[in-house]
């Protein structure tokens, strides 16, 4: 037995009382001490285990379960149920997220996810796909809870230097399954790892891209998040044009009274008709679905940057519940809004370059706000390319006023707030996009060099009008405090 295998003497296992977890238990070595985890168990095992009852998602939980591991065999996203089914994702997302964290700053040696293959199904049966082909899963949550595991798994290890291993199974039976994970589990690993094993299952067809197109104006747009400024900027260039139905947690006027975001940033206005107002709580699917009825377009300017459990349910949960009312009601162009994914520092992210391209492969780390946002921007590229939407995704940074200071100095990703609400009304209004989810940045015409925004300029037809030139030159005017 080699270093790497006789280092392992205490395994975790996730998801512990599903069939898949007993046979991997019941196939490591007598001498390895055992801890299992689940929500609840539903029968003894057969040998002598440490068996412990809890949610993932509970971060003091999985810190105290971690203690003491040499490595982790994570199998809760591929076997975990639940009758509420967004709460699958919530598990698999959040609980992985939680997790991960809490193995690498515990010192565990590895992380073994079992992930599926069929988020390759919609790909026909010849193809001959093996780790380097990218997939395309199917909107459904028994995929995407996997799928979105992987995700965040990877850019865990990528920032923290956590060794992991994906795993994705194919067709076969438990005894397999638990062979092909032990010997992730053994095996060489330095990095990030993704291994297939078994046969493909059976293609469930090629994407849908079921909606037809659209052959109404645009005129009706349902805005979610609207009392941000973000939003309040985009009402305000939107309104004399469309028929808008403004919705947030709380009513507008509620939510103006509250200090703006930052110097200058813009605050909601209540609108009168022909305009609406509703009070909708994206985490709320049914709601949300009754929102999206009779509207012809989507724009998605909610946010939670700091709450720990409402990060995931606002940025992710609600970005799905947009996404599944979209196709509900045959609305193919959804705008989504979002922080740049290329700003962590360090070498995970891409501070150390100076020419940064239009969207290259995002770094989100494990800042919780950006990752939640990666894993929506996700989403919105799975929906996209199996339903058949538009997803146009823009990205911020900095935003500022033209006439009261930002705080700090100017970074190379700023815009003023009428330029990042034109660029949405952009987003509405363009046509076709040449593929169903595109990811461009949103930043002005700065000299810093670094952010281009070519993408939004060629495909939106949108050109930044705000220099912001007054913020970053010592010729400029006087500023207001």
């Amino acid at each position: 037995m080699d270093s790497a295998r006789s280092a392992l003497t205490r395994v975790l296992v996730t998801g512990g009382d599903s069939p898949l977890a007993r046979a991997v238990i019941a196939a490591l070595p007598p001498a390895t001490a055992v801890r299992v985890v689940d929500r609840h168990f539903t029968a003894p095992f057969a040998r002598e285990i440490e068996r412990s009852e809890g949610d993932l998602r509970d971060q003091r939980f999985v810190g105290a379960l971690v203690t003491g591991v040499d490595a982790v065999l994570h199998l809760a996203p591929l076997t975990t149920r639940d009758e509420r089914d967004l709460e699958v994702l919530d598990q698999a997302t959040l609980g992985t997220y939680r997790l991960a964290m809490a193995a690498q700053a515990a010192g565990a040696a590895r992380v073994v996810l079992a992930s599926t293959l069929a988020v390759f199904d919609t790909f026909p049966t010849a193809f001959q796909l093996n780790p380097s082909w990218r997939p395309r899963p199917r909107p459904d949550l028994p995929i995407l809870a996997p799928w979105l595991a992987e995700r965040s798994l990877r850019e865990i290890a990528r920032a923290t230097g956590l060794a992991a291993v994906c795993l994705r199974l194919g067709t076969m039976d438990a005894a397999q399954a638990a062979t092909a994970l032990l010997g992730a589990l053994n095996g060489p690993l330095d990095g990030w790892r993704v291994d297939h094993s078994g046969d493909r299952p059976l293609p469930a067809g090629p994407p849908r891209a079921d909606l037809a197109p659209m052959d109404r104006p645009r005129r009706r747009v349902v805005v979610f998040g609207a009392g941000g400024p973000l939003a309040a900027a985009t009402a305000a260039l939107l309104a004399p044009d469309y028929l808008l139905r403004l919705t947030d947690v709380a009513p507008l006027a509620e939510l103006a009274t509250r200090p703006p975001q930052s110097p200058g940033a813009p605050l909601p206005v209540p609108l009168g008709p022909p305009h609406e107002e509703r009070v909708v709580d994206v985490r709320d699917p049914d709601a949300v679905l009754a929102a999206c009825e009779g509207m012809d377009a989507i724009v998605n300017c909610t946010v939670v940057r700091h709450d720990p459990v409402d990060a995931w349910r606002v940025n992710l949960l609600g970005a799905h519940n947009i996404l599944h009312a979209a196709v509900a009601h045959g609305i193919r162009r959804v705008v989504q809004t979002g922080p740049c994914l290329i700003s962590q520092p360090g070498a995970s992210g891409y501070t150390w370059d100076e020419l940064v391209g239009d969207d290259p492969p995002p770094r989100p780390g494990h800042d919780r706000y950006l990752h939640t946002k990666y894993l929506a921007q996700e989403l919105c590229r799975a929906f996209a390319e199996y339903h058949g939407l538009e997803v146009p995704v823009l990205q911020y940074a900095g935003l500022a006023s033209t006439t009261v200071a930002p705080q700090g100095p100017l970074s190379p990703f700023f815009v003023s707030w009428t330029d990042a609400g034109r660029a949405i009304r952009h987003a509405l209004e363009v046509p076709s996009l040449p593929t169903p989810c595109e990811v461009m940045h949103i930043t002005a015409d700065l000299p810093h060099g670094v952010f281009p925004n070519r993408k939004a300029k060629h495909l939106l037809g949108w050109h930044p009008r705000d220099t912001l030139e007054q913020w970053y030159s010592t010729a400029r005017p006087e500023r207001e405090a």
